[in-house]
C-alpha cells in the first residue's frame, strides 16, 4: 500500500515560485512530511533544475539514493551541474508517464506542480505506483487553480485572464 500525502496535509501552504520565502516554505514542508530517512531511494518526478535534489540528498545520507528525473534537457543540464558534488544523486532524462525507474524501487516519491501540465495525469499517477515498493510513501503537490483570484480594478479583465489561464494556458487546470 502507498501513503499518499493528504489534500489538506499542506494546510497554509502558498503554491508559488519556488525562490521567494512561501514557495520554499511549502517545499521544506512537502519534503518534511514525506519524512525522508537515511539509507531510503527518493524520485523527484520533474526535478527540473534540482531544487530539491540536494535536501532529499542529505536526508538519505551516504546510504541511501536520489533520483531525479525531467525530461527538458536544459533543467538536466543545471539539475547535474547543482548536483555534481553530491554523493547518491542521479539525473535521469524520462517522461513522467513512462519512468526510467525500476518497479518498486523507490520508498519516497514527489511530484511538485507537473500533474497540471502532462498529457495524462492518471498514467502519470500509474508510473509513480508501479515505481514505488510497498508502504511508499507519495508527495503531489499542485496549484488550486479553480481559485485563482486577480485583484484588479477591471473585473472584466480578471476574469478574462483567469479564464484564459485556466483554460488556455494550464492544461490539467483542475487537478
Amino acid at each position: 500500500m502507498i501513503n499518499w500525502l493528504s489534500p489538506g496535509a499542506l494546510r497554509g501552504a502558498r503554491l508559488g515560485f519556488p525562490s521567494r520565502a512561501f514557495g520554499r516554505a511549502y517545499k521544506q514542508q512537502l519534503i518534511d512530511l514525506l519524512d525522508v530517512a537515511p539509507g531510503q531511494t527518493v524520485l523527484d518526478v520533474g526535478c527540473g533544475p534540482g531544487t530539491d535534489l540536494s535536501a532529499l540528498a542529505e536526508r538519505v545520507g551516504e546510504d541511501g539514493s536520489v533520483i531525479g528525473v525531467d525530461r527538458d534537457p536544459a533543467m538536466l543540464a543545471q539539475a547535474r551541474e547543482r548536483t555534481s558534488d553530491l554523493h547518491g544523486v542521479e539525473i535521469r532524462e524520462g517522461d513522467v508517464h513512462a519512468l526510467p525507474i525500476g518497479p518498486a524501487s523507490v520508498d519516497r516519491a514527489k511530484i511538485d506542480r507537473v500533474l497540471m501540465h502532462v498529457a495524462e495525469p492518471d498514467a502519470a499517477l500509474t508510473q509513480l505506483h508501479r515505481a514505488t515498493r510497498p508502504g511508499a510513501l507519495v508527495g503531489l503537490v499542485e496549484p488550486d487553480w479553480d481559485t485563482l483570484v486577480v485583484d484588479a480594478e477591471d473585473r472584466q479583465t480578471c476574469r478574462d485572464f483567469t479564464w484564459y489561464t485556466t483554460e488556455k494556458v494550464v492544461r490539467n487546470a483542475t487537478i
